[in-house]
């Protein structure tokens, strides 16, 4: 599937028109590859043709009657991913094409495995919008490092900054002992209101230390929950999202209502 790159660059000196080369190996400036585009007028060149998930080489040649002067090479990553999160030398990295910073609460990294959630205020808000009305598909591990009182939220689709609005939303989470309902103990659960009624669960008891890999995805009216490798599907027709950024982890208001204490990591929102 083909995606779209823009860059926009500075010429030094006159020019006719810019060259544009694009090559999945770096280019020998003797011996260049034929223009992916030529006689662009403009500083700026948007790459239509590219796709997902390459590594491409890129330089620009700038045309001044017979001669072209070769640009320095610089390389382009075409994520797979919108949102790619994980840990990296110790730093939160987002690898995703949607370039999110993510205000960080009450978290601890490790490389090895990933973002520790530990209290009932650790949390991860993203500063960009991501329409979930269309189709979507999101992917992560998870470790849970020891049982919880009532419930515990992996991730919110919410435009509420703490988990306490009356605002539509879904959330991804895992439930506790105390919480009064006895179908989401210790199976992961998506929750469709505050009241915390209409939940969807999937039939796989959680342990603590292990890690297991959630995916949420949406196609239409149709979402589907795994766990490993146990599903449940149901329909929504009233799944309607404005303006909704993503919370990952719980910015809970009462440490009694729960919280996640274990391990996210490998997030990803895919680019589908």
């Amino acid at each position: 599937m083909a995606i779209e790159i823009d860059f926009s660059y500075l010429v030094d000196g006159d020019f006719d028109s810019i060259k544009y080369y694009r090559s999945l190996t770096p280019m020998d400036v003797g011996s260049m590859p034929a223009a992916v585009a030529t006689g662009i007028t403009t500083l700026t060149y948007t790459d239509t043709t590219a796709q997902k998930g390459k590594t491409y080489y890129v330089r620009f040649g700038a045309v001044k009657g017979a001669t072209e002067k070769i640009s320095s090479e610089i390389t382009v990553k075409t994520s797979l991913y919108l949102i790619d999160l994980n840990v990296e030398g110790g730093n939160l990295v987002d690898l995703g094409s949607l370039g999110i910073h993510w205000t960080e609460t009450n978290i601890t990294k490790s490389d090895a495995d990933g973002i520790l959630f530990g209290t009932y205020q650790s949390s991860l808000l993203a500063d960009k919008v991501f329409n979930f009305n269309q189709n979507f598909k999101i992917t992560f591990e998870f470790k849970r490092l020891s049982s919880i009182p009532k419930y515990s939220v992996f991730m919110a689709i919410t435009s509420d900054a703490q988990w306490d609005g009356s605002l539509r939303r879904f959330a991804v989470g895992v439930g506790g002992v105390g919480g009064g309902e006895a179908s989401i103990v210790n199976k992961v659960f998506i929750s469709r209101s505050r009241s915390g009624t209409a939940n969807v669960t999937v039939n796989k008891t959680i342990d603590n230390n292990v890690w297991y890999t959630v995916e949420f995805s949406r196609n239409g009216d149709v979402f589907t929950l795994k766990v490993d490798d146990v599903v449940n599907t149901f329909t929504d027709t009233d799944a309607t999202f404005n303006s909704i950024p993503m919370l990952i982890g719980t910015n809970l208001v009462n440490a009694a209502d729960g919280q996640f204490n274990g391990y996210i990591r490998n997030f990803k929102l895919h680019n589908s």
